[in-house]
């Protein structure tokens, strides 16, 4: 029967006991790989020492097995003997044996197996057993010369009736035992051990006498189990990681293995059986991969050999369903491997593998850790594996996979391939990543070289960089060349190109009919199926109901490995803005889900854009902040590329509409690619950042930012108010710089492009602006029919908005009981929207009766402003504008420590603190621009 450690030692004391009391005794113990003989037979010698016995001892060593007397030279070496002792021992064995470290290995072992000399040291033995009980203890005694063995056999036929224990440990190892031996000792009346692994109980005994908490310790005996599989060596290196000195290294929470534990595991396989350690390393190389008989091929070991060794790793704890229990152990085996016997052992499992015909996957996996892809059918492999990887969401895989063939590879047409897959593949996790091959896959491409399939990789990346002629001029070829049955990639690539470009340019033309002397226009070409380029973004406003809805679940309904994630994520923002927020939110989590179990690093940074969008169209702020944030950080901004406006204006306009103005300039400090400003998100950014200035008293530079943005959007024929409403944008700029003329001309403008059937959020924000500028009595109806309309959008910034507004009309009117109802309203919607207080910023932006006519004029000039010199001036009045250190130096070709050094001269000199401190009107003659300006705040250029 298999004992327990404390079990085990309570056979022993009882064993003890009995030869105290005069019974000899002899206990034979045995076990598996470190299953605690020695630590056993340490413990049970300072219990026969307490029981005042006289303790000696030996270790029997495979170095030493032929080294004749050597163990009973341990022996007699292990305790101080008496003078009249050691003289007699002297005559018996010769006294340079006595006197020497070691003794003389060439002597003869019949010489000291001689019987009279056998029978002088029992004679002696038991001499010193009347004094006191004599407790020998050998350890290993399979490793045991055989002279001492010899010594050993007579000593123990002759103990019956004397006070002498004797306790042999040996391991649980009929090949290596001594058959003629072990027959004689079990032959007479002994006591047999049988020790196992640790319980958990044990376990949690032993971490209780480090820890004083009995719950605690029973909780942490199964993750050290987990670790140890019972081992009391495993188990002794991880306590003394966890607590050393006796007290816990850290908090008591899970066990950390560390050195003391991986030594452990080292010790545990190199004390045994030569070969042991050479089949835990075969295990720790096959993984998952790990059977009997591949084991064995491997290693080229019989199966009766590799059965025996893997018996003694079993019984040890160190295997778990024929596989090594735990990854640290792995870990700790491979990290004694040299790099050249990883590879040459990881390909020899690679090419086993293959002729078993295991899955691609599996075979790639070894081949990629070897480095090496040499065998014939090793490019094939590959391929196959790193595609069978995306699709399990293991794309860093796949883009290994794919480097290790290009790597290999020599044919030309097979490089490409490999460089277009690999651009797709890296694209899934870091578009950025795939920048290395645009240049020759692009040339490629434009040369006819490349398949269909592989030309959307590479142009999904072009658009990506912003290159938005080059990405016209391959999307025109394509449409030449596409079939029937890449329908679905094409119009996919087409949305995706309108979502990111808007229409397609005159100039992207032009370049097409120069590289490729076709006639045929862009426009018509890419705009065929889609229903012209500006259908998308109309599609909002006034497009198709049903048809939207079908055509956007179609796209959304395909394999997400399948589908581009402009296209999906265009997709659901369609069915957004088209009124069905519930199916828009459906997707975005079925499409997330799926991205975050295949791994689509790519994917659910888009997915986080949009999630962005559609919480700021509600006002929450609070989660369109945080899941723009969360889009950015899950791609460094090099791989958003072009596209890094769509995040990053959603996180400044929410930064904006909190409060948090210094977040939202920080976010505007950003260097942002130029080649955004080419694409629909560039749009977008420039709308943010108009309204981030307009918040902090700077409407030059919002106007800025509002008319350039104005400016492209008649340009590339995007002029839809449901897409961008710039008239209204503009309006508000107006509104804080007195021009209510303006501001109203633009409004009615933007309304009547709406019509009745516009888009509800940005009818109502155009209501609650022109009741801004309305006579007083007129306010109300305007107000009541926009936050109508923003309700139904579930727009709760803008119906706070709405609603501050017409708490501030009826208190104009007298009507207080009605104003605070309403401002308690407003506060309660800005409140859940976490925006910050709105009704005063509305009474300060926008006066209800002005005492004289406003006129469109420039503000007048800071008080102090004649204090600065023109240069100090010119830097401060771009500052004034919301322009950055590195802008301004740009416009005015100062270096930027020029310009923080004119900038801390006029905030001494204006005795202002900041720069959202200082006034506007710095310079009449100097606008946002840095360009000299009339009156009329016209550019004299331009003039």
């Amino acid at each position: 029967m298999i004992l327990g450690y404390s079990q085990a030692l309570d056979s022993l004391r009882d064993s003890l006991d009995l030869c105290v009391r005069g019974s000899g005794q002899v206990v034979l113990v045995n076990g598996g790989l470190a299953s605690g003989k020695t630590e056993l037979l340490q413990e049970f010698s300072e219990i026969s020492i307490g029981a005042d016995a006289l303790q000696l001892s030996a270790t029997g060593s495979r170095g030493e097995s032929d080294m004749q007397l050597g163990v009973l030279w341990q022996l007699f070496h292990s305790a101080p003997l008496p003078s009249e002792m050691t003289e007699q021992l002297s005559r018996y064995f010769g006294r340079e044996m006595m006197d020497s470290a070691v003794p003389d290995v060439d002597q003869e072992a019949e010489r000291y197996s001689d019987a009279r000399v056998m029978h002088g040291l029992f004679t002696m033995l038991l001499g010193l057993s009347q004094e006191r009980p004599v407790v020998i203890c050998i350890d290993d005694m399979h490793f045991a010369d055989e002279a001492s063995l010899q010594v050993i056999l007579y000593l123990r036929r002759r103990i019956r009736s004397a006070r002498i224990m004797l306790v042999l440990t040996e391991w649980v190892r009929p090949d290596l035992l001594h058959s003629v031996f072990r027959t004689e000792v079990t032959r007479y009346p002994y006591h047999r051990i049988s020790l196992g692994t640790l319980s958990l109980c044990h376990i949690a005994e032993l971490i209780g006498e480090r820890l004083d908490d009995p719950a605690r310790s029973a909780e942490l005996a199964s993750p050290y189990y987990a670790l140890t599989g019972g081992n009391m060596l495993l188990v002794s290196g991880l306590l003394e990681d966890n607590f050393p000195g006796g007290q816990p290294a850290r908090e008591a929470g899970e066990p950390v293995p560390g050195p003391a534990y991986r030594q452990a595991v080292l010790d545990c396989l190199q004390r045994w059986d030569l070969h042991l350690f050479d089949v835990a390393r075969g295990l720790a190389i096959l993984g998952p991969d790990a059977t009997a008989e591949l084991l064995g091929r491997l290693l080229s070991m019989k199966p009766d050999a590799l059965a025996r060794q893997l018996d003694i790793l079993g019984k040890a704890g160190l295997l778990a369903d024929g596989r090594l229990r735990h990854p640290e152990i792995v870990a700790t085996i491979r990290a004694t491997f040299s790099a050249e016997d990883t590879a040459r052992l990881h390909a020899s499992v690679a090419e086993l593998l293959y002729e078993r015909g295991a899955e691609a996957i599996e075979i790639a996996r070894h081949l990629v850790k070897a480095g090496t892809a040499k065998m014939p059918w090793a490019q094939q492999i590959l391929r196959r594996a790193a595609q069978q990887a995306l699709v399990e969401g293991e794309a860093d895989f796949a883009t290994d996979a794919l480097e290790l063939a290009l790597l290999e590879s020599q044919d030309e047409k097979e490089h490409l391939e490999l460089q277009s897959l690999l651009t797709h593949v890296a694209w899934w996790v870091n578009p950025s990543a795939a920048a290395r091959y645009l240049e020759s896959l692009n040339t490629a491409l434009f040369e006819g070289r490349l398949t269909q399939q592989d030309a959307l990789a590479v142009v999904r990346q072009l658009m990506w960089q912003g290159s938005v002629g080059t990405v016209a001029e391959h999307m025109e070829a394509m449409t030449c060349g596409f079939g029937p049955s890449d329908t679905r990639a094409l119009t996919e690539l087409r949305l995706s190109y309108e979502w990111i470009y808007g229409s397609p340019r005159e100039h992207d033309t032009d370049s097409i009919r120069g590289r490729r002397g076709k006639t045929a226009h862009t426009r018509s070409v890419i705009g065929s199926e889609a229903h012209a380029a500006t259908s998308l973004y109309s599609l909002w406003d006034q497009g198709s109901r049903d048809d939207l809805v079908s055509s956007a679940e179609h796209i959304l309904q395909g394999r997400l490995i399948d589908t581009i994630p402009e296209a999906g994520a265009t997709a659901i923002l369609l069915l957004d803005h088209a009124g069905h927020p519930k199916r828009a939110a459906h997707w975005r989590d079925v499409l997330g889900a799926e991205a975050d179990r295949q791994g689509a690093i790519t994917w659910q940074a888009m997915l986080g854009g949009v999630a962005a969008d559609m919480a700021l169209r509600r006002g929450g702020l609070v989660a369109a902040e945080a899941q723009a944030r969360g889009a950015l950080d899950l791609l460094p901004s090099q791989s958003w590329g072009a596209l890094i406006g769509f995040p990053l204006a959603t996180q400044i306009l929410a930064a904006t509409a909190m409060g948090d103005h210094e977040q939202a300039a920080e976010l505007l400090d950003q260097v942002v690619p130029e080649s955004m400003f080419d694409t629909v998100f560039g749009l977008r950014y420039l709308h943010a950042s108009g309204h981030y200035h307009l918040s902090v008293g700077r409407p030059f530079a919002a106007l800025s930012d509002f008319e350039r943005c104005a400016s492209l959007i008649r340009k590339w024929g995007l002029d839809l108010p449901a897409f961008m409403p710039w008239r209204s944008d503009l309006a508000q700029t107006h509104l804080a710089l007195g021009q209510r003329k303006r501001a109203r001309a633009l409004l009615v403008e933007q309304l009547d492009r709406l019509g009745s059937g516009g888009d509800l959020r940005c009818r109502g924000i155009s209501l609650r602006l022109l009741a801004l500028v309305s006579p007083l009595e007129g306010r109300i109806p305007l107000l009541s029919d926009a936050i109508g309309l923003l309700e139904r959008s579930e727009d709760h910034l803008e119906v706070a908005r709405a609603l501050a507004d017409l708490s501030q009309v009826h208190q104009e009117l007298g009507e207080l009981g009605e104003a605070r109802l309403l401002a308690r309203r407003a506060e309660q919607e800005a409140k859940a929207c976490n925006a910050e207080v709105l009704s005063a910023l509305q009474l300060k932006r926008t006066p209800s009766r002005p005492a004289v006519k406003q006129q469109d004029e420039q503000p007048s000039a800071a008080e102090g402003a004649t204090a600065l010199s023109e240069a100090e001036r010119k830097v401060a009045t771009l500052a004034a504008f919301g322009h950055s250190n590195r802008e301004i130096g740009r416009k005015l070709y100062i270096t930027v420590s020029t310009v923080e050094q004119h900038l801390t001269r006029v905030y001494r000199k204006l005795n202002v603190q900041r720069r959202a401190d200082l006034p506007s009107g710095l310079s009449p003659q100097f606008g946002a621009n840095g360009e000299s300006q009339r009156p009329d705040g016209r550019s004299l250029r331009s003039a």
